[in-house]
């Protein structure tokens, strides 16, 4: 039985602490925030037998043997190395850090220390992905065309939710990270290497009332649009907002030789839920929906749409664990990967051109 800390009672609350408990071979012995009376709220909550005030604290016990990193990114790469100097390993939220340069200091820890350590890219679970990766693979569409991505949700679009780190650059805010760090992980995952791109972001919404009712500036962007090519020369469009009332949900077109395959959802209250997949034939002028094979789909559903995938991710670390494997995915790897893209959009951005994206053996 692998012994679980988690640190942060949000995201860690409605996804961490449900996905840990639902593994066999777990248990969530331990759970801290910066707000102790939170901490004890969640423990109660989920009967969990130790809460702590300090993250700190709760790596330095002895009892817990791997940590769930749930906090924004600013705080990831002080409790990421904390945890691996003790001695535990550590799943981490996305993204893994702040920027590259973070980033690769945690992988460069991992490897030290020689512990198993992942990074919840999700979508990667989904089986409308893991189905459209297996078509892909076995040559269905032929050579691709293009893709089209759109992910247009509401989360956001009310201007008077409440600042938070969400809204702060320095603290790893803004839609990029929170939406378009998976994006850019799933592309590469799904369809190969991304080797230059172009970006435009803007912030449509630049000021939110803070607790005190007072507006405070908001420094993070809400659109995203960005161009991509992959190494084979497919071009790619992204298209995200956090600000669209009645958006269209999560839709990605993938174009090419032979057929066009289509994963969406229009569910805009839960990102993980909805999902299907439609092909179109060249011979054809409709859509089919394709049945998902059996094996690719959840063995169990959770109110929260995010859970379920996020347990496949936490089956694997603690099976890792349990049996000494450093090499599963997706890793801090891959988190370090999705970050040099993620710097190098927002250096798009700024510098207002097309940037060359390193290989991912160059990293």
């Amino acid at each position: 039985m692998i012994r679980i800390g988690i640190i942060g009672t949000g995201f860690g609350r409605v996804v961490h602490i449900p996905g840990f408990l639902a593994i066999q071979n777990a248990t969530v012995v331990g759970v801290a925030s910066r707000r102790y009376k939170r901490a004890q709220q969640v423990a109660a909550e989920f009967s969990i037998p130790q809460c702590f005030a300090t993250w700190k604290e709760l790596i330095k016990c002895s009892e817990i043997e791997a940590v769930s990193v749930t906090t924004p990114p600013h705080l990831h790469e002080e409790m990421v190395l904390a945890a691996l100097d003790a001695g535990k390993a550590v799943l981490c939220e996305k993204p893994l850090a702040l920027d590259a340069d973070q980033a690769r200091r945690m992988l460069e820890a991992t490897r030290r220390a020689g512990l198993v350590h992942m990074v919840n890219f999700e979508f990667r679970e989904i089986p409308a992905w893991k189905f459209v990766k297996q078509l892909v693979e076995a040559g269905e569409l032929g050579s691709l065309g293009h893709v089209n991505v759109n992910w247009i949700v509401d989360s956001w679009a009310d201007p008077n939710r409440p600042w938070s780190w969400r809204a702060d650059r320095a603290q790893g805010g803004g839609t990029l990270g929170a939406l378009g760090i998976h994006v850019l992980d799933y592309i590469e995952w799904l369809l190969g290497p991304i080797k230059s791109l172009a970006t435009h972001l803007k912030t449509r919404i630049d000021q939110r009332p803070n607790e005190s009712d007072m507006l405070r500036p908001v420094n993070t962007e809400d659109c995203c649009h960005l161009l991509l090519e992959l190494a084979d020369g497919t071009p790619i469009n992204l298209t995200i907002s956090s600000i669209a009332p009645f958006g269209r949900g999560h839709w990605i077109e993938i174009y090419g030789e032979h057929k066009v395959l289509i994963i969406g959802s229009d569910n805009l209250s839960d990102y993980g839920k909805g999902f299907a997949v439609w092909e179109g034939e060249l011979s054809s002028t409709k859509l089919r929906k394709r049945v998902i094979p059996r094996e690719l789909q959840f063995d169990r559903e959770f109110a929260d749409g995010r859970v379920a995938p996020f347990l496949k991710l936490a089956e694997r670390f603690i099976d890792a664990i349990r049996e000494n494997k450093t090499d599963v995915r997706p890793s801090f790897d891959d988190g370090l990967r999705a970050q040099i893209l993620m710097d190098l959009a927002l250096q798009a951005q700024e510098e207002r051109k097309w940037l060359d994206v390193p290989a991912p053996n160059r990293m």
